[in-house]
This record gives C-alpha cells, sequence and structure tokens, in this order.
C-alpha cells in the first residue's frame, strides 16, 4: 500500500515535530545480477542532519509499488535519527504493481535487491555499515522475511546479516530457515489477504535463533495502518485502526532503537 497517508497521519501523532529538516535524493545503483543482467535499481535516500555514522533502515514497499514524487520519508522519519533508503523494486523493471500478480517481482528477487540496497548504504561514509536494518508493508513484509533466511542447509550463514527486521502483515511462510536477524512481525488477526494463522504457527528453524517477536492486534484487518485505506482493495478488506497503528509504530521505534542504537 502507498504509505503516505499512512505515516504521515500515524508519524505526526507520535513525535515531536522539529525545525531540522532532513536531505532527500533519488539515488541509483547496482542491483543484483539475475540472468546474466544487473538491473539498475532506484530509491529515495532519506539522511539527518550531521555527519554521522547513522544507522541506516531499507524500506519495502508494498504490491502497489513506490511513489517516486512522494517525500514522505524525509517529512515523517527524520526524528528517528536513522538514514532511510525507499527501495523501488518495480519502477526500474517497468513493472507498475504486484498486486494482480505476486511474482511479476517475486519476493525472492526483491530480497536481493534488499541486500543490493544495504551493500550500497555501507558504501556511504556518513552510514555504520554494521547497523542496518529492514522494513517493509505486505508484499514487502515477504521479501523481509526472505531477506534474513538461509534456506540452504548445505551453505553457511550470509556474512552480513541485517540488523533488524520489521515486517508488516507478511504472508508467512510455514517454515523460515536460519533467520539471521532479530524480527518483528506485526498483523491483525481479521486480514483476510495474508491470514494470521501462517504467522502464528510459522516455524523458526536455525541454532541459535534471533530474537523473534509476533504482533497480533484484534479486530485488524490487512493495511490497519493506512489511514484512507478503501473499504476493499483487489477484492480483500481493508479498514485503518489507529490504536493498533499508533501502537505498532511505538514499537517499531523501540524495537530498531534496541538493535540499532
Amino acid at each position: 500500500m502507498r504509505r503516505l497517508a499512512a505515516l504521515v497521519a500515524v508519524l505526526f501523532g507520535l513525535i515531536p515535530a522539529n525545525t531540522e529538516a532532513a536531505s532527500s535524493e533519488i539515488v541509483h545503483f547496482p542491483g543484483p545480477a539475475i540472468g546474466g543482467a544487473v538491473v539498475e535499481l532506484a530509491g529515495r535516500l532519506v539522511k539527518p542532519e550531521g555527519d554521522g555514522p547513522f544507522a541506516a533502515v531499507v524500506l519495502l514497499h508494498g504490491c502497489d509499488g513506490m511513489n517516486p514524487e512522494s517525500d514522505w520519508v524525509a517529512r515523517d522519519f527524520r526524528d528517528w535519527g536513522y538514514v532511510f533508503l525507499e527501495l523501488d523494486s518495480f519502477g526500474p523493471r517497468g513493472v507498475s504493481e504486484a498486486c494482480t500478480d505476486y511474482l511479476q517481482v517475486a519476493p525472492l528477487i526483491r530480497a536481493k535487491d534488499a541486500h543490493a540496497a544495504q551493500a550500497y548504504l555501507a558504501t556511504l561514509p556518513f552510514v555504520d555499515p554494521v547497523r542496518i536494518a529492514v522494513l517493509g508493508w505486505s508484499h514487502g513484509g515477504i521479501t523481509v522475511l526472505e531477506a534474513i533466511a538461509n534456506p540452504y542447509l548445505n551453505e553457511p550463514m550470509r556474512p552480513d546479516p541485517f540488523a533488524a527486521a520489521v515486517a508488516f502483515y507478511p504472508y508467512c511462510p510455514l517454515k523460515l530457515a536460519k533467520p539471521d536477524a532479530p524480527l518483528l512481525v506485526l498483523i491483525g488477526d481479521a486480514d483476510d489477504w495474508t491470514p494470521v494463522n501462517r504467522c502464528t504457527s510459522m516455524e523458526l528453524r536455525g541454532d541459535p535463533l534471533p530474537p523473534y517477536e509476533l504482533m497480533v492486534y484484534p479486530g485488524a484487518t490487512h493495511a490497519f495502518d493506512w489511514p484512507a485505506a478503501p473499504e476493499t482493495y483487489f477484492g480483500h478488506h481493508l479498514r485503518y485502526d489507529a490504536a493498533a497503528a499508533q501502537d505498532a509504530y511505538r514499537r517499531i521505534r523501540t524495537f530498531l532503537g534496541r538493535y540499532l542504537n
């Protein structure tokens, strides 16, 4: 879902405004090599004032893609004190949305994009390369789970995992193999798009396992943090839940603070 309306309403209620401006720009960097071709990815980079080094968060849009004209990250996340990179996985590939076909740009491909974004952030002099997290909504939430999984039992864990991971209402796998980052999942029990029971029964496999938190909001639907949510969206029922949204963003800020600060 578009995050503009959601975060304007939610975060203005949580974060005191200040006069410090965050810089914001569209950046380009190499994506993963797939089928012998390397796609050039794009994203909106937002940096707090100062020299850093700052912790950073890769943001992953939902199935309706990213609006490159929207500068909500600079306005609404500025007081969190992190560098944010809102990653566009669809535009550079000529895809407008994946709500009707989730595999147009599959979460596994987007997970590779997320790690490419992490690698790009690690090259910036104002980013601390060991304090980079990932956060995604819906299709982006599924991508988060792919980005922290290590599904190949005969291969070693990746050497540069994300420092933390947050997934809003993802379609949880039955098994999450060898996750390598602390994980927070937020979902409503009235979600008819990504069923909550998949997340409550998701089995994490690995030794050792990183911390895992699951927050289920009673009565909340898919996109419960979107104030402008229509009653139906691609055949699914949506409803904004202000209390759940505010609690979710408070939990996220605390969670990220625990692992990034």
